[in-house]
């Protein structure tokens, strides 16, 4: 596996880049054992899951570790999203997260009507430590949005 980079020492707190099998198993168990979900309803298949992950639909996807323990995902999207999913939701994890993305990448340009100038996140209704740690990072609710 690639080298970790490091996001928070004192927490022991790193990430690596999605990119081998290995990382699709990781990923499958932390999907199974997510608590707040946003894009599915029901778990998929691995054959499933690992099919999405070859054709990654993302700018960037990392796994994030403590040590060496696998503790969650974050990506960014070619439309500026910033999708964070951990195991044990702390505000400290999720803020320190958020603040290494404003840190480390630049929102790609804006499109009007496509491409927002900056990133943005959608979060669960019922994560609200991650409404939480948004808000301490200096984010703002700019909508609401519905599902029919």
């Amino acid at each position: 596996m690639e080298s970790k980079s490091v996001i928070n020492k004192e927490l022991k707190i790193n990430c690596e880049i999605v990119q081998s099998t290995d990382h699709y198993k990781i990923l499958y168990e932390l999907l199974k054992n997510r608590k707040h979900s946003i894009s599915h309803k029901e778990m998929p298949t691995y054959e499933e899951h690992e099919e999405f992950c070859k054709n990654n639909p993302y700018r960037l996807w990392f796994i994030l570790f403590s040590g060496d323990s696998p503790i969650g995902t974050f990506y960014l999207t070619e439309d500026n999203r910033i999708g964070i999913n951990l195991i044990d939701g702390q505000v400290q994890v999720f803020s320190t997260v958020i603040e290494y993305i404003i840190n480390s990448y630049k929102p790609l340009p804006s499109k009007p009507s496509v491409v927002p100038n900056a990133f943005f996140c959608n979060i669960s209704p019922t994560n609200t430590k991650l409404i939480e740690a948004s808000k301490e990072q200096g984010g703002s609710i700019t909508q609401l949005s519905v599902k029919f």
